[in-house]
């Protein structure tokens, strides 16, 4: 038994472990992408203050009912599949490109896209999607103001309780695209080992634990809007307060006597959040 429990220890900080390196990874390259861009009114074809809170909760809600109805079918599922790639890809192209130039974007991108679509390693996936994530974190966040960003990350906090734990919807939709091999989340194995797993291989009880793209992405548009209107120093401490609630959303999961889904943004976010807070405080 005490073998038994060492083993799924090492498991549980081998996640976390995972979970702050693509958050750092996310969180990195959105920032950097920002700096690079500098004085530039445009990122990623997006301008500054072009989003505001409702019209980007508007499509959000728009993308999780067109999912919803999507998902009926295993046709329907691998069209938001498709979709979904496209942003990832999309989100990468922005990233390469601004930190890279545009050649090696081109190259980088259509390396992703062999990779992606020939059952690629554990790890290989992950690494695309926080580059995609980066991107789409550094176009967004750019053209929204922090304030916005913060009664988002409070309206989708909530929203994520009430789907996870009441109408439990979200818990559904998850299990129904991972039996269909459709996966919007990062893939965390809980043995080094599981990094080198082909995606084909990755399923439900299979030793994975999977965090979703919104649970990263949300809180990397906080760090690049913040980055955007009051430089790297600001958010520095939301990064630090979202890798804290990283960590505290796993502790609780592996806490539970009998696993089971548990929404993550809330912790996340309030990191976050508390991160501005400090920011504020001490600019």
């Amino acid at each position: 038994m005490a073998k038994k429990t060492r083993k799924n220890r090492a498991g549980a900080y081998f996640i976390v472990i995972q979970e702050i390196f693509h958050w750092i990874l996310i969180s990195g390259f959105s920032m950097a992408v920002i700096i690079r861009v500098g004085s530039s009114d445009q990122v990623g074809g997006v301008a500054k203050s072009s989003f505001n809170t409702w019209g980007l909760l508007a499509a959000i809600a728009v993308a999780t009912i067109l999912l919803l109805w999507l998902i009926r079918t295993k046709v329907g599922s691998k069209i938001f599949g498709a979709l979904f790639a496209l942003a990832v890809f999309s989100g990468a192209f922005t990233t390469i490109s601004s930190l890279c130039g545009l050649a090696a974007a081109v190259i980088g991108v259509a390396a992703a896209i062999l990779l992606y679509y020939n059952n690629p390693r554990v790890a290989v996936f992950d690494v695309i999607l926080s580059l995609g994530l980066a991107g789409v974190a550094a176009s967004v966040g750019f053209g929204m103001k922090p304030e916005a960003l913060l009664i988002v990350l409070v309206v989708l906090s909530a929203y994520d309780i009430a789907a996870v734990y009441f109408t439990k919807h979200m818990v559904k939709m998850g299990r129904a695209l991972l039996q269909r091999k459709v996966i919007f989340a990062m893939i965390l194995p809980e043995r080094p080992s599981g990094l080198l797993a082909r995606l084909g291989e990755v399923g439900p009880g299979k030793n994975f634990v999977f965090l979703g793209t919104g649970d990263l992405v949300l809180p990397a548009l906080l760090v690049a809007s913040v980055t955007t209107w009051s430089g790297v120093s600001a958010a520095l401490p939301i990064v630090v307060g979202a890798a804290l609630g990283l960590a505290a959303t796993h502790i609780i999961f592996i806490s539970q006597r009998i696993r089971k889904p548990m929404a993550a943004l809330p912790p996340i976010a309030a990191g976050a959040a508390l991160g501005y807070a400090f920011s504020l405080l001490i600019g």
